[in-house]
């Protein structure tokens, strides 16, 4: 069995199923990306705390340009303004709007309804355990990625180049 393959597809069924919920539930084509971004500048701003595009490609961690082609879309949907910095006209400050608001809460519900039965379906052991073995899984990978050895095919033809450089010297 393989284990990331075992991950990856559980992550895509839950994802399309919670996807299925938004899409029943949540006007304007609503999306987790749209819920992680609504979220976050809530819970910031909340705080005390402005938000900017670049705590979101951190927050994120995503590339500029995918963040901005997100907080666009989200712009164009009436989720968030960005206002201007009066002490730094590059700057954009990120706030939502009551659209954004609304938005936020039915992507909460959804959220909330999911979170239920993926519970509903282990013992609260079960969910510990689990949540403690993903934990252990995440905090082994390393932020650079692993490298992959080469294809067989690809082996072989590297090890006939490195005896034929041993030959030659």
């Amino acid at each position: 069995m393989k284990l990331g393959f075992e991950l990856h597809t559980t992550d895509i069924c839950i994802s399309r199923a919670l996807n299925r919920m938004i899409d029943e539930s949540v006007a304007d084509r609503a999306t987790p990306a749209h819920g992680r971004i609504l979220g976050f500048v809530e819970h910031e701003n909340r705080m005390g705390r402005d938000v900017y595009q670049k705590d979101l490609e951190a927050e994120l961690g995503i590339t500029r340009s995918s963040v901005t082609n997100l907080l666009q879309l989200m712009e164009k949907k009436g989720y968030i303004r960005r206002v201007d910095v009066m002490s730094d006209a590059r700057l954009k400050r990120i706030v939502l709007t009551d659209k954004g608001h609304e938005v936020l809460r039915g992507l909460d519900r959804c959220i909330d309804r999911m979170e239920d039965h993926l519970h509903s379906l282990l013992t609260p052991d079960e969910v510990d355990t689990l949540i403690e073995l993903l934990h252990k899984l995440r905090d082994g990978m390393p932020e650079e990625g692993l490298s992959c050895p080469p294809p067989p095919d690809e082996i072989c033809c590297i090890e006939l180049q490195n005896k034929e450089l041993e030959g030659h010297r």
